[in-house]
């Protein structure tokens, strides 16, 4: 009897321990971005970098409040963007493959031309911009 109720207590102990554990929240992205660089991530970040200037401002990337440093923009370079043009014709016409998909009569019923992406990416052009900021983080963002 005596060792029945033991069970029994011991059986009401663990369910209450159990019960008042206190439970873990799911990992968010603002907890993994204090864990790697501990500080807290705003959470509006994104939605308060502007593209028109302000002194003090928010990193679209990080969210971090600073006066970023600034650069003056690229200046843009049509023999840059000709050539970039030019190696992505030739990758394409390099790399494109053609299916024909034939119906059971012998008659064409559809040809695809594909190609994988162009893996670099196209000049920017920075004139629009006024200035372009530069973050701590290594973000950088154009404001007029």
């Amino acid at each position: 009897m005596i060792l029945i109720l033991a069970m029994v207590a011991m059986i009401v102990w663990a369910l209450l321990e159990f019960s008042t554990r206190p439970t873990r929240k799911p990992l968010t992205e603002a907890d993994v971005y204090e864990a790697m660089t501990g500080r807290k991530q705003c959470s509006k970040a994104k939605f308060l970098a502007t593209d028109q200037f302000e002194a003090w401002t928010h990193c679209p990337s990080c969210g971090e409040f600073d006066c970023h440093a600034m650069r003056e923009p690229l200046p843009w370079i049509r023999q840059d963007w000709l050539a970039w043009n030019s190696g992505r014709t030739a990758w394409i016409e390099r790399n494109t493959w053609t299916q024909t998909i034939t119906s059971w009569g012998g008659h064409t019923s559809k040809v695809i031309d594909s190609a994988p992406e162009y893996p670099i990416a196209e000049p920017v052009n920075e004139t629009r911009f006024a200035t372009i900021r530069i973050c701590k983080c290594g973000k950088e963002w154009g404001q007029k």
